[in-house]
């Protein structure tokens, strides 16, 4: 008995030496709709933005990327079929899904979230008529 407490005792005074690493992320600020306020609020995103383009997608197939409790207004469906930059006034051309989303919402999330990367407004275009 007391052969097998000296060894635990002994092999509790060996130390292993692990090694840990990390990679510090970059976080993006964007908008996105509370769900249980129901109101647009900031968030921080690791989804990288790097146009225009990107943040329209965040909103729509890369959804999965908004913080856990936070939504977005738009159906993933929606196909950005074009976007124009006029100054900095971004007209996005969308398809037909555009109508199973909540566009008042999507617009105001969108809106919020191009202002913060310097785009001024901006306008979804659907058969060429302004949402």
């Amino acid at each position: 008995m007391w052969i097998v407490f000296l060894f635990l005792l002994t092999l509790s005074g060996c130390k292993q030496q692990i090694a840990v690493s990390y990679e510090n992320s970059m976080t993006y600020k964007v908008y996105a709709v509370h769900e249980k306020k129901l109101q647009v609020e900031q968030v921080e995103i690791e989804y990288q933005i790097t146009d225009i383009q990107s943040i329209f997608e965040l909103y729509t197939i890369y959804q999965n990327h908004l913080p856990v409790g936070y939504f977005s207004p738009a159906s993933p469906n929606i196909e950005l079929l074009e976007y124009k930059q006029t100054n900095k006034d971004i007209y996005f051309t969308v398809n037909q899904f555009i109508y199973v989303s909540n566009i008042s919402l999507f617009k105001e999330v969108l809106q919020k979230t191009s202002q913060i990367y310097g785009y001024e407004q901006i306008h979804i275009l659907h058969l060429l008529n302004e949402l």
